[in-house]
């Protein structure tokens, strides 16, 4: 909701709160990105930790629940002066600043405005600005951030951090669920859309993780050989779904898979 992500979860949400177990009343994610299987679910009367390294990204959530008055009012003067192509060339340049300094509304129309539906801080990227992109800033509305409000501020307990993500798999808890998607393996030097990929070493260092982990949990990960290796020699149960994403799929575009992986 609100922020494009990539590697989002929004089209699969379904799929993966249906092989949600039974009986969780605490769920965590510790590479939340836009938290798309939270929006797809009812948070009344459960516990939430959402956890990423992205400091941008956890002082939007922050913000948002702590006082989203300010976050409205600056994204309602921002979508009110971007309107025409050059103003919004313009905008964009102005706010990769304000990214840099982990800037919540800054985060905010990056995310939508980039043409890589996300900006590193790395990334020299470039200002997406047809009519989708136009159509999408408008979608910024009032209303849909306090939806996003009403839905984190609905749980019994709301947590919101900016690390690591083992101490959220480590930490203590009871009927606990915990979802992951971190970035996925790439065997190559092409540019990521991540600040904070996962080396190969370091996905061996979260399947260990994983393996010690006392909470039930649903990964979601690439469909590589190394993963496949990874995933499949491990004792887990590995389901294999087609991937899907924001992009539209043309006719010449392999369909590509991803797996899911559970210890339950």
């Amino acid at each position: 909701m609100n922020l494009r992500w990539p590697g989002s979860k929004r089209r699969l949400a379904k799929t993966i709160l249906s092989l949600a177990p039974p009986g969780w009343r605490e769920y965590r994610e510790p590479f939340c990105g836009n938290a798309s299987i939270l929006w797809a679910m009812n948070t009344k009367s459960k516990s939430i930790w959402l956890n990423d390294i992205n400091p941008a990204l956890m002082a939007y959530y922050a913000q948002l629940t702590a006082d989203d008055s300010d976050l409205i009012e600056r994204l309602d003067l921002l979508v009110q002066s971007s309107v025409l192509p050059g103003q919004i060339i313009e905008r964009f340049q102005a706010l990769k600043n304000d990214f840099l300094n982990d800037d919540p509304v800054g985060l905010l129309f990056l995310s939508r405005l980039a043409f890589g539906e996300m900006v590193r801080k790395c990334r020299k990227d470039v200002c997406s600005y047809d009519r989708k992109y136009l159509s999408s800033i408008n979608c910024l509305t009032r209303q849909r951030l306090t939806r996003a409000r009403d839905i984190l501020l609905a749980a019994q307990n709301l947590r919101i951090t900016c690390g690591d993500y083992y101490p959220v798999l480590e930490a203590p808890g009871k009927d606990t669920w915990i979802f992951l998607d971190p970035p996925y393996y790439v065997n190559s030097n092409r540019y990521s859309l991540y600040d904070d990929h996962l080396s190969r070493d370091q996905h061996i260092e979260l399947c260990e993780r994983l393996k010690c982990c006392k909470h039930r949990f649903l990964l979601t990960i690439g469909n590589s050989v190394f993963e496949n290796w990874l995933y499949r020699n491990s004792g887990f149960r590995v389901m294999t779904v087609p991937y899907v994403d924001g992009v539209p799929r043309r006719a010449n575009r392999p369909r590509t898979c991803e797996l899911i992986v559970m210890n339950y």
